[in-house]
């Protein structure tokens, strides 16, 4: 059970994860107005501010307040339906002092009861219902079955999936998409998704307060830890300035004449980006809220501050976010005269299998690119040599994540996941993502096999060739266990006589306070191995 009092995480959680998935949501109201996304997110962030302004700690006062939002701000149907499912939450919960899973089947079935009351949809409809009323019924079977709350979340969580799962060969038979017929089979329902959302997110926050874990860190807020970060970077590091206009920009005070090197990112990675805006690297970086993506105006403003004629140079890691803001900003800065070409780095063979590379996410792999791309602009590329050897360096680098425990983000307070005591994952996500793979704890040189094996097959390197290697820490990682993986990592190289370079081996590019491991190859030639600097970051 947890302290009602000391719940707001909970809220706090559910709000976050809507607003991380608003573009998600919105690609599934397609078949609608496509704006349940952008609404549902509108009226968390009210709710955020409002609960921010308050102080409270309370997880009914919590709901309060997005309750309010969604009635208030939120039209059409989501905003009385959301509304009534919160109304649920906070009817059960109100005067409680300790949320047990009594109250929490309480407060699904209270969810189900309201929201039942105001629409005429049923399961099979194809709407939130399709996804709560299985997870409300699953929760309380579970309870009854053995009383295990943990268990009853999970088993909530996995009901409320597979209900979505089940909307994609529904027809939708309420609200505006019935006019669509057979349309709209095969594709999941906007609202189950954001239903499904919200309890994946009730269940992920109340086991994490559950296990206890806790909030002891060096914050002021959690909510200003990226603004914090960076002013304190700059209290460390001199020859870098923020823009007076955008707090979120980064640059070199003096940046010669030459291609402008920028990137940028989501936070929590540090020290990229911020870290790795210096001499020979990035001339500019624009720095996004924790795991989410900059702005479009902060990487226009990032093109801005760093061109010095030469053209622009944006070297950033794939993902859908960063995507779109950068080529929105690449076609501002057009408008400006501002020549910017882009590219991006694939290397993280977990997040796609081979035959997929174009939708891999970009990780620890950007370093070498930046590196590579670094020398060329220093020697007085032109933009399309700079963007050559970058692309270059992006088609020969390949990364692989393992994590022993998983990460905490500062404005939820607690894992986004769960690795079990005594066990690792293979193929984590740089966000917290799950593993591919989980496996018994092994001695360090057989995670490092089974790491280096997975890049040397990714790259068919064979003997003789040559490879630059990262391993990097995700943040809680102690440096002695980074150099025993390096160990093994070397052995596994030298095994197949393929020849190390360059070692590059600390927290280069970090995951919050994950403790596990990227490590990274590239595969270098005539071309590239002339392009590695000799100075280190590690």
């Amino acid at each position: 059970m947890i302290k009602n009092s000391e719940g707001i995480e909970i809220p706090l959680y559910i709000i976050t994860e809507i607003k991380k998935n608003e573009g998600y949501l919105g690609q599934l109201d397609s078949l609608g107005d496509g704006d349940h996304g952008i609404n549902m997110s509108k009226g968390m962030t009210i709710a955020l501010k409002n609960i921010l302004a308050d102080g409270t700690h309370e997880m009914t006062a919590g709901f309060e307040y997005i309750k309010e939002a969604l009635l208030e701000y939120v039209g059409g149907s989501m905003g009385p339906l959301y509304g009534m499912m919160f109304l649920g939450f906070i009817r059960a919960s109100k005067g409680k002092e300790e949320i047990n899973s009594f109250v929490m089947a309480s407060m699904l079935n209270g969810a189900v009861s309201n929201i039942e009351t105001i629409t005429d949809a049923r399961v099979g409809d194809k709407s939130l219902l399709d996804s709560l009323v299985p997870a409300a019924a699953a929760f309380s079977e579970s309870i009854q079955v053995d009383q295990d709350f943990e268990k009853g979340l999970r088993a909530m969580a996995e009901a409320s999936q597979r209900g979505l799962e089940s909307t994609r060969n529904l027809k939708a038979n309420i609200g505006r998409s019935v006019r669509l017929g057979d349309k709209t089979l095969g594709h999941l329902d906007a609202g189950a998704a954001s239903c499904n959302i919200i309890l994946n997110a009730l269940s992920k926050s109340v086991i994490g307060i559950e296990r206890g874990y806790g909030m002891q860190r060096f914050l002021n807020d959690p909510n200003e830890v990226v603004d914090d970060t960076i002013q304190g970077y700059l209290y460390h590091n001199h020859d870098i300035q923020i823009l007076p206009q955008n707090q979120r920009v980064v640059k070199l005070k003096k940046i010669n004449k030459k291609v402008a090197l920028v990137s940028g990112g989501g936070s929590g990675h540090e020290p990229s980006f911020v870290g790795y805006v210096k001499r020979g690297l990035l001339d500019a970086a624009a720095i996004g809220e924790v795991f989410s993506s900059p702005t479009a105006k902060s990487f226009l403003d990032a093109f801005k501050a760093a061109d010095q004629g030469e053209g622009v140079a944006c070297i950033f890691g794939n993902y859908s976010g960063d995507n779109m803001n950068v080529k929105s900003a690449i076609l501002d800065a057009e408008d400006e005269g501002i020549n910017v070409r882009y590219v991006v780095s694939r290397d993280d063979i977990a997040s796609a299998p081979k035959e997929k590379q174009e939708k891999r996410h970009g990780i620890a792999g950007l370093y070498y690119m930046w590196l590579v791309a670094g020398q060329v602009a220093d020697r007085g590329g032109k933009l399309d040599s700079v963007c050559n050897a970058a692309q270059k360096a992006a088609d020969n680098t390949r990364s692989i994540c393992v994590g022993l425990h998983e990460l905490i983000l500062p404005a939820v307070g607690h894992p986004n996941f769960h690795i079990k005591d005594g066990t690792y994952e293979m193929g984590i996500g740089h966000h917290g993502e799950e593993g591919l793979e989980t496996y018994p704890i092994e001695p360090a040189n057989k995670i490092a096999e089974r790491m280096s094996n997975a890049l040397i097959d990714d790259l068919d390197l064979k003997s003789g060739n040559e490879v630059a290697v990262m391993l990097s820490g995700l943040g809680s990682t102690p440096i002695s266990e980074q150099y025993i993986l390096l160990r093994g990592v070397e052995e596994v190289l030298n095994k197949h006589k393929i020849k190390t370079v360059r070692t590059d081996v600390g927290n280069l590019v970090t995951s919050l306070n994950m403790n596990g491991a990227a490590l990274t190859f590239m595969k270098l030639d005539g071309d590239l191995k002339p392009l590695l600097p000799s100075t280190s970051y590690s």
